[in-house]
């Protein structure tokens, strides 16, 4: 696993943003779950790690939450949401169910990313339960589509980063 200088665990005054973010990878690794950013999320100007005084993007940076299930990959749950569309107007919008690991492979090998919009947490006793609302965009024709990821049972939720940037301040 990748080595990070700053590490962070989630809580309600992160001062980290995942919105309009991009995942570009996500890897299984035994009870965890990384979901790769290269080009960063966002470290707000009131979190400690950033005395920048304003909002700036990471470079290369991580989401790993860890699961109490060794499948981990069983704990997500996804569904995408696709306009049928005749003579270039909309009929319906149908929903798909997808294994977390078509997921994984449409995102890995076939040139899709995870554009993060809003991320929702449901606290329990031991573990959180999440809510991922996402777009999930093609690289080369930019189609979209809506994502939502229900993520049961993390025992944890960290974020990794080497280094803010400064040249890259976000308004």
């Amino acid at each position: 696993m990748k080595t990070f200088l700053h590490t962070q665990r989630k809580n309600f005054s992160d001062g980290i943003s995942l919105h309009d973010c991009y995942c570009t990878a996500i890897k299984v690794e035994r009870r965890n779950v990384c979901f790769d950013f290269e080009d960063g999320f966002v470290v707000l100007n009131n979190n400690p790690n950033n005395q920048a005084g304003k909002h700036l993007k990471t470079d290369f940076s991580r989401v790993v939450l860890t699961h109490e299930n060794e499948n981990a990959e069983d704990d997500y749950l996804v569904d995408i949401f696709e306009d049928i569309v005749f003579l270039g107007k909309r009929l319906f919008t149908v929903r798909k169910f997808l294994d977390f690991s078509e997921l994984l492979e449409m995102v890995n090998t076939q040139g899709y990313f995870l554009e993060f919009l809003y991320l929702y947490e449901c606290i329990g006793v031991k573990t959180s339960d999440y809510f991922l609302e996402a777009v999930l965009v093609t690289g080369r024709s930019r189609e979209c589509k809506k994502c939502f990821i229900k993520i049961i049972g993390a025992s944890s939720f960290v974020y990794q980063w080497n280094n803010l940037r400064l040249d890259n301040e976000i308004v």
